[in-house]
């Protein structure tokens, strides 16, 4: 089994390697940058793509056109895209972040997996409404696990909530504790799509060593959701798990 993440150079994406090889054993995580995509990355032999939480434009600048198309050929023929926070808001048809301020970041998006728009941030999760200071927090979700319904908190750092004028298209698989759609799965061709709000990978671990205090207006946002992230994880273990069944139809392969 090969798992790919894509690796953008401008972005950390340790938590979420880490994440994947608890599951699929280190043997099977492997990286794959715009080049490498565009060159024929996405073969018969990879089970799922990966894309990670960072800022879309760069996706953009470095996808469209060539990389776009064969990410779309990938998933049309059977493959599985995963978007996380970023990669989430990449596979919509359209993008709306932080509309009317100053950080205002829309427009279309070519993978459109999503029939409708990632909108961004949730408001109710930003301290104080300012954005310009943070927008880590640690919401609830609520998810199915078999037939009991479930609570985590998660990692929260400014993802998507979905919002489609279609009733079909796509299957909500998670909501925020206010009720917006946090995770969505988009089938497409063969394949599918899986694009989720939060940074469900995430563990309280896994923010703190991510956390710095210099030149850092959002320490104390960060540290404070890291901390809420105690209280449910083994709740928000089990919905990442659950997602990767989804994914991919096993669960953990190899310890990393």
């Amino acid at each position: 089994m090969k798992i790919l993440i894509y690796q953008d150079y401008q972005h950390n994406n340790g938590a979420l390697y880490r994440a994947l090889c608890r599951q699929f054993g280190t043997d099977n995580v492997h990286y794959a940058d715009a080049a490498d995509i565009a060159g024929g990355a996405l073969g018969s032999g990879v089970k799922m793509f990966v894309m990670p939480g960072g800022a879309d434009l760069y996706y953009a600048e470095k996808l469209n056109g060539a990389g776009n198309k064969a990410i779309r050929a990938y998933v049309e023929n059977g493959g599985v895209y995963l978007g996380i926070c970023a990669g989430a808001y990449y596979a919509c048809e359209s993008i709306d972040w932080a509309r009317g301020t100053a950080q205002d970041i829309h427009g279309p998006r070519e993978l459109a997996f999503f029939p409708g728009r990632g909108v961004g941030p949730v408001m109710d999760f930003i301290e104080d409404g300012d954005i310009a200071r943070s927008w880590h927090a640690a919401p609830e979700i609520m998810y199915d696990d078999g037939p009991y319904k479930m609570e985590a908190r998660v990692h929260y750092a400014g993802g998507p909530h979905f919002v489609s004028a279609k009733e079909d298209g796509f299957k909500i698989l998670a909501r925020y504790e206010n009720g917006l759609n946090a995770i969505v799965e988009c089938p497409f061709g063969a394949g599918k799509a899986i694009l989720c709000g939060p940074h469900i990978e995430k563990s309280h671990d896994d923010v703190v060593r991510g956390m710095y205090r210099h030149n850092n207006k959002s320490h104390d946002w960060e540290k404070a959701a890291a901390e809420k992230l105690h209280s449910s994880e083994t709740q928000a273990r089990r919905l990442w798990a659950q997602i990767l069944l989804r994914c991919v139809g096993a669960r953990k392969r190899a310890a990393a």
